[in-house]
């Protein structure tokens, strides 16, 4: 970027994490900031004082706007606009931002401007999280000092200066953060998967998989993309400019000339037309074949990196899976319970269901994203004895699986877990993986997911104190 970024006037949408922080870091080096959110939460009013304050002390203009983006007096002598990822680029005040000639991204696109650096960046529909805390934690372990930032919970802006300088930055990305850079641009692309989701922002499948595509444009010839072998728009990656990987769990590898796959538990390296066997992959510590090619990735990277195979091999061994992802809470009476709340879509869903052969108690609903539900029901014949449907999709839900399952309507996630245990029976599997948001009931999916944890341990102890 060739204007002088800290002498610029900036509009900060959306004070959550991500737009505190960065309004935070550009006020403490005397920026003038404006900040606008729709709420005015105790919360927000709060971070307002915060950064008034510090605004007073650092000499910038400072100035906020609450309770509407609707407000066009904000864009006043305004350069660039910092879109928190909840906001949609394609609200009308942003239209005449646009019109104004003011430049509108996001944080992460900030930071690179600001840091640049060799950063690793992972994106898809599902598995990011898991992925990016996979890749971080197998670098710590191989003395590779690795940080975790981005959409996973930590603000880019919360790193300090030595973090930045210190550590190799692995950033997870949404689509709603990457449809609006401009020039951003890692040393290490990830694509894990495109299904349907968000297409609520998004409209169509298509402008959401380009969004996510978005990841890969602005690389060269020394970077590099890690893609999903069963990912299609071929001829995009035909197009982009760095060295293509693929990776694939089931298969041989379909698209791509340089990769790895899995077969027979033996991950088999291709490159061009010569293929070698490179390790045998036994006793793999996490449960599904999602987490399979979490892993795959990671050590596509991991190895276009030069940490060495055993390595790796040996650093998966001390990761433990995410809360609220296949997550393991323990027994009762034989039945094993699982909390997959971060299962906010229907492939993800999918994943969960086909990590059982049978006898898995599904609770499934929340907030409905309207996508198709057939791949579901196709995971769940032959693997789901009894359906338990809550929140809003629920009725959807129910019409749309007829009588193909047994099921049962249910007001509350905890209804539907004493419900479930009452029908179980050893060997059974209670699974939450509700392929919805989580916001008609709850919080989000963590407060989904803790709610669910909750509701076991008090059903285990009271079972096991008669």
């Amino acid at each position: 970027m060739k204007i002088d970024l800290f002498k610029q006037r900036y509009l900060v949408m959306g004070l959550g994490i991500s737009g505190f922080n960065v309004a935070k870091y550009l006020i403490e080096r005397g920026v003038s900031v404006y900040v606008n959110d729709i709420s005015d939460s105790d919360m927000i009013v709060e971070r307002i004082s915060l950064l008034e304050k510090l605004s007073r002390e650092r000499g910038g203009e400072f100035k906020y706007f609450l309770s509407t983006h609707d407000n066009y007096e904000m864009l006043e002598g305004v350069n660039i606009i910092l879109l928190s990822p909840g906001i949609s680029p394609q609200l009308k005040v942003l239209e005449d931002a646009r019109k104004r000639g003011i430049l509108i991204t996001n944080d992460i696109q900030l930071f690179y401007w600001i840091y640049g650096g060799d950063l690793i960046a992972v994106t898809g529909s599902n598995g990011k999280s898991t992925t990016v805390s996979m890749i971080s934690y197998i670098l710590n372990h191989c003395g590779r000092k690795s940080i975790a930032a981005g959409n996973i919970g930590k603000g880019v802006f919360e790193l300090g200066e030595e973090d930045v300088k210190e550590n190799i930055i692995v950033l997870e990305l949404s689509s709603f953060q990457l449809e609006t850079m401009i020039d951003f641009r890692p040393k290490y692309g990830v694509l894990l998967n495109i299904t349907p989701d968000h297409l609520d922002r998004h409209v169509s499948f298509e402008k959401y998989a380009m969004a996510k595509l978005n990841l890969f444009k602005n690389q060269k010839s020394e970077d590099f993309a890690v893609v999903n072998d069963e990912v299609s728009f071929r001829e995009f990656f035909e197009g982009i400019n760095s060295q293509v990987y693929g990776f694939r769990r089931d298969k041989p590898l379909k698209n791509f000339k340089r990769g790895i796959y899995l077969l027979n538990n033996k991950i088999i390296k291709r490159n061009g037309n010569s293929e070698s066997p490179v390790l045998s992959l036994n006793d793999f510590p996490l449960e599904g074949p999602h987490n399979m090619e979490n892993f795959l990735a990671s050590f596509m990277v991991l190895s276009i990196m030069g940490i060495g195979h055993e390595e790796i091999v040996n650093g998966i061994k001390g990761f433990k899976s995410l809360p609220h992802r296949m997550e393991f809470l323990g027994e009762i009476n034989g039945v094993k319970f699982f909390n997959d709340s971060k299962a906010t879509n229907v492939d993800s869903a999918v994943m969960a269901v086909k990590s059982f052969e049978n006898g898995v108690h599904l609770i499934l609903g929340g907030r409905d994203k309207k996508t198709d539900l057939s791949p579901l029901f196709e995971a769940m014949e032959g693997r789901v004895k009894y359906v338990y449907l809550i929140g809003e999709a629920a009725e959807r839900f129910s019409r749309e699986m007829g009588d193909r399952f047994k099921k049962i309507m249910v007001g509350s996630l905890k209804e539907a877990v004493i419900k479930a245990f009452s029908i179980s029976k050893k060997g059974d599997v209670i699974l939450l993986s509700p392929a919805c948001a989580s916001f008609d009931m709850f919080e989000n999916f963590m407060h989904r997911g803790e709610e669910f944890k909750k509701i076991f341990m008090e059903l285990k102890g009271r079972v096991e104190n008669g």
